[in-house]
């Protein structure tokens, strides 16, 4: 898509609902496609402000940090966000590749057996089986 227009779009949003995170959300995926790490970490910063406890803002943060590869944050936002809601399969998969790419095998084994527990017939079910036969 446009993501520069949508920058734009998503910036007045963000101005208007100064009590919704979810522009902000938003902006910080396109920020990140668009690669400006500074100012996706800016608008993640404004929405975590604006809603500390949203699921919404822990399972987006946990996504985008897991698509930057920066997996020792995206363990930490995918462990909240599967806290707060137990059957998000997706959460699971980011915090059991987290963990084996982060050397916690014991997490890993956990988590991605969560995965094919909760989405056996998906991509994420698929790749935790492939990994979970890889492991110790």
């Amino acid at each position: 898509g446009d993501y520069a227009r949508a920058v734009k779009d998503l910036e007045l949003s963000a101005r208007l609902g100064r009590y919704d995170s979810r522009p902000l959300v938003s902006l910080a995926a396109a920020y990140s496609y668009l690669g400006q790490r500074d100012k996706m970490m800016d608008a993640l910063r404004r929405a975590q402000k604006r809603s500390p406890d949203a699921y919404h803002v822990k399972s987006s943060l946990a996504t985008i940090f897991f698509d930057q590869q920066q997996y020792d944050s995206a363990l930490v936002y995918a462990e909240k966000a599967i806290h707060e809601q137990t059957t998000y399969a997706l959460g699971y998969y980011y915090a059991g590749y987290s963990a084996y790419r982060l050397g916690n095998l014991t997490k890993a084994k956990t988590y991605l057996a969560k995965v094919i527990e909760l989405a056996p017939n998906t991509a994420q079910g698929a790749q935790a089986a492939d990994i979970l036969s890889k492991l110790p």
